[in-house]
C-alpha cells in the first residue's frame, strides 16, 4: 500500500509568514508521523492517529532543537470543533512528548 502526502505551496507560505519555519518543520514532520504510523502497520485513523502524527511533530522540533511553541500557537488557532482530531490541549500534549522524547535521545539522557 502506497501514501500520499499533499503539499500545499501556499498554505505552507502563509504558515512560514505567520507563525515561522520551525512550525513548517513540526507540519512536515506530523506528515511523515502518518507516514511513520502506516508503515508500522499500524492503521489509527481518526484523532488516534493525528494525535500519533503529532508525537512526531514533535519529535521533528526536539531533532532540529527547534522550538515546539510556533506549532502549539497553529494547533491552538485550530480549535476544537472536529471529531475527526483531537482537541487542540490533546494535540499540543503529544507535540511537547514527541519534543521531549526526541530532544532527550539526542542528549543521551
Amino acid at each position: 500500500a502506497s501514501v500520499n502526502l499533499i503539499y500545499n505551496r501556499s498554505e505552507m507560505e502563509r504558515v512560514a509568514r505567520t507563525y515561522g519555519y520551525d512550525a513548517l518543520v513540526a507540519i512536515f514532520g506530523h506528515e511523515i508521523g502518518h507516514v511513520i504510523v502506516h508503515l508500522k502497520g499500524d492503521e489509527m485513523g481518526g484523532p488516534a492517529g493525528e494525535a500519533a502524527a503529532d508525537f512526531w511533530a514533535g519529535c521533528a522540533m526536539g531533532v532540529t532543537r527547534g522550538s515546539p511553541e510556533p506549532m502549539m500557537r497553529l494547533m491552538a488557532s485550530w480549535g476544537d470543533s472536529s471529531p475527526n482530531y483531537p482537541t487542540s490541549a490533546e494535540r499540543q500534549y503529544a507535540v511537547a512528548e514527541g519534543y521531549a522524547a526526541c530532544y532527550s535521545m539526542l542528549d543521551g539522557t
